[in-house]
């Protein structure tokens, strides 16, 4: 991680430099893809001297760009705030990445439904998903219904290992492959 610290109209003395560095880095903590965080350091002449203190910062993470700044009557104050404004963008940037993958991967639902001419049951969704018994079978018997049905895969539990496999069919005619995990 990246950090650049800049300053307008104020010298940035080493201590308040370490400060804001110690703050800064922990973010690393709660999102590991922060690539760089720019931090600006200014003060300005306002009426009110309690909010005349600005740190103001710009992460750039990966897919994102995040942006925070905070007024106070001390730097070192201002870039408390501004810590404190960062985490909370950072921790809801992190649960909407964390929300998307776990929506994609339950979006598939199955439907159960058995066959009459075999007594084995396959879910079955459309032509694109996945096949899978219901029941423990041989591997001789999956690849039986992988032919009769000319699917591309097969997914069964073994009834001989008690495993998931995965039966497809071979390059030469005839042959079948067989991963079992």
């Amino acid at each position: 991680m990246n950090i650049i610290i800049k300053a307008h109209n104020v010298k940035v003395t080493d201590s308040l430099k370490e400060y804001a560095l110690e703050k800064i880095e922990k973010m690393d903590r709660y999102f590991e893809n922060i690539q760089s965080i720019t931090i600006d350091l200014d003060i300005e002449s306002i009426s009110d001297e309690s909010k005349s203190n600005i740190a103001s910062a710009t992460v750039y993470a990966s897919g994102t760009v995040l942006r925070a700044r905070c007024a106070a009557s001390t730097l070192y104050a201002s870039i408390d705030l501004l810590h404190d404004k960062l985490l909370i963008q950072l921790r809801r940037y992190k649960g909407r990445l964390k929300d998307h993958k776990h929506k994609s991967s339950a979006r598939t639902l199955f439907e159960v439904k058995t066959s009459q001419s075999d007594q084995s049951a396959k879910v079955m969704q459309d032509d694109d998903t996945p096949h899978m018994a219901k029941k423990p079978i041989d591997p001789q018997e999956a690849a039986s219904i992988l032919d009769q049905e000319s699917l591309g895969f097969y997914v069964f539990r073994s009834s001989e290992t008690e495993r998931i496999c995965i039966i497809y069919p071979s390059e030469n005619e005839n042959e079948f492959n067989l991963i079992e995990t």
